[in-house]
Formats: structure tokens, C-alpha cells, sequence
């Protein structure tokens, strides 16, 4: 049903290097990473999770799942969740992880499910794939996906610099043109703000990290990670489109779509 692992590109090698430990379930073991340290990546997912409600048990395909954190996120809920990325080390940690759900070994540029899904979630991965693979890509999740239903894609904006494991970041219209005309945008969130906010949130988790171990011991140390919070949910969580250093963006399957290419 699905494709072998191919030998890694020099920019999957960095990721799958950051896969030889499950970092992104460090928050199970404290709340530092997911209030502090994380705080943008659990506040994605805690967005698309909640895009993806009401539960009402549809099937969703995590393209890219990584380790398969963002599945974790739906344990309990009355979905059924299909996970699958290019690492055979996320894959591993994804199935120890998770108690339900079914992940697997493939690559998006020649993924072959025998199925459709009602929903699937490209996470914070259109900028890991080579720009000439990408509308293979897109082609492919749109025929996984029933016709009618959403594609709810993360990504980040040319507001912050491209690392050494991205091929890209986005403008909102060069992310809408990759997706015309199999998808139609329906919902666009700007997410994690830029500019003077963001530089002040990242002084404020600076000081938040070096004392977040006298929490427990220094009662006004705790007022500050509480203000903490509050700026991050207030000033930088949501934003528009033009201070976005990320976007997320809902897409629906256009199902005449592939008349038009």
C-alpha cells in the first residue's frame, strides 16, 4: 500500500538528526516546554485541533506526522487518525507513543493510500520539500481527500528566516497559487505575531526560562510566568496575515480541480 523510505535528502538528514530523541513530548514530562520553551509549536497544534472539531468520528490523514505528536493531541477523541512521514525513526516513536491510530512509512511525493480521508492535516511541512516536488505533493493529498472536505495546512512566512533544514517560507499568495485550483482557501489565520511584540515575547521566555525553576519557591516568580502566558495568548498567539510569522490556512477540495491543470 505504501512506498518504501528513500535514501535521505541533506535537509531530511537534519531532521531525522532531531528525531533520535521524542523532543516534542517533552511537555508529558513538564509544562516548561509547552508554556515556555514550545510554546508556538503547542499553540499550532492546539489551533488545528481545534479547527478540526466537532469530533464526530471522521477519518484524518496526518501528512508528515513526524513522531506523531500532534496524534497524541487526538488520543480520545472520536476520530480515527492515519499518520505517515518519510522517517522510520518518527514512525517508530509515533506508534510507541500513541495507543490507537495507524502510521506508516511513506513519502508524500509518491504516497498510494487505498483510501480517502474527511480531513488531512500538512503540518509545518510544505517548507521541508523540494519546490519542484511540492504540486506532486498537493496532487496527491487531493486524491486521498473526499471530495468537498478540508486540507488544513500550516506553514511559515517569509517573516523569519529560512533554516538550514527549509527549502522556503510563504507568502499568503505564493501558498494559495501552489493549491489552485485543487483546493479553495476557506479560513486564514495568522499565527505566532512578528515584529516589536514578538521581540518582547522572546525577551520575556528568555527570563521565563532561567527562572522557571524558582517557580515553586518565589511566589512573584510565578505572577510572571502567569503574565507570560497572558502576553503570548493576547499579543502574539493570533495577528493578522501581514505580522504572521506563520500562517494556517484552511483549504477545501475543489473535486473538478484536476480538469484544470
Amino acid at each position: 500500500m505504501l512506498n518504501a523510505m528513500k535514501s535521505l535528502s541533506s535537509k531530511q538528514k537534519v531532521q531525522e538528526e532531531e528525531y533520535r530523541f521524542p523532543y516534542h513530548y517533552l511537555d508529558l514530562y513538564s509544562d516548561f516546554y509547552s508554556r515556555v520553551l514550545y510554546r508556538n509549536n503547542y499553540s499550532r497544534m492546539k489551533i488545528v485541533k481545534r479547527l478540526l472539531q466537532p469530533f464526530e468520528g471522521q477519518s484524518i490523514l496526518d501528512g508528515a506526522c513526524g513522531d506523531g505528536r500532534f496524534c497524541y493531541e487526538l488520543n480520545g477523541e472520536n476520530v480515527h487518525i492515519v499518520g505517515v512521514d518519510y522517517s522510520q525513526t518518527a514512525i517508530a516513536f509515533a506508534k510507541a507513543f500513541n495507543k490507537s491510530g495507524e502510521f506508516y512509512v511513506a513519502d508524500l511525493t509518491e504516497l498510494n493510500l487505498d483510501r480517502k480521508f474527511d480531513c488531512v492535516v500538512l503540518m509545518e511541512t510544505l517548507e521541508h520539500i523540494p519546490p519542484d516536488m511540492i504540486p506532486k505533493v498537493i496532487l496527491n493529498l487531493w486524491r486521498v481527500l473526499k471530495d468537498d472536505e478540508r486540507l488544513i495546512v500550516t506553514v511559515p512566512t517569509i517573516k523569519l528566516p529560512v533554516t538550514d533544514k527549509h527549502y522556503q517560507h510563504f507568502t499568503m499568495d505564493k501558498l494559495e497559487k501552489l493549491f489552485t485550483p485543487l483546493f479553495v482557501p476557506i479560513e486564514k489565520i495568522g499565527h505566532c505575531k512578528t515584529g516589536r511584540a514578538r521581540t518582547y515575547w522572546c525577551l520575556l521566555q528568555r527570563c521565563a526560562i532561567l527562572t522557571w525553576w524558582l517557580r515553586k519557591k518565589v511566589p512573584g516568580i510565578r505572577r510572571f510566568l502567569n503574565y507570560v502566558d497572558n502576553y503570548y495568548d493576547n499579543k502574539i498567539e493570533c495577528c493578522s496575515l501581514e505580522e504572521a510569522g506563520g500562517f494556517i490556512v484552511v483549504f477545501k477540495k475543489n473535486p473538478d480541480g484536476s480538469l484544470s491543470r
